[in-house]
């Protein structure tokens, strides 16, 4: 999943959990999934980015 990829792999030298969150529900919006906005969100990135999450939590939090 991009989250992970990108806010794990540090491919940009900033703003890398920014983007993993802007590019994953770009990637989800342009498959037509269109999910509200949740401050969650962005404590997920942290936690994913952290090491904290597995994919399987983060599709669940997704999911709501």
């Amino acid at each position: 999943m991009h989250l992970l990829a990108i806010s794990r792999g540090h491919i940009f030298n900033d703003g890398n959990k920014r983007t993993a969150l802007f590019i994953t529900l770009l990637f989800l919006k342009r498959n037509g999934i269109i999910l509200p906005a949740n401050p969650d969100f962005v404590g997920m990135t942290v936690e994913a980015a952290a090491g904290q999450l597995t994919l399987e939590q983060i599709v669940a939090r997704l999911r709501g």
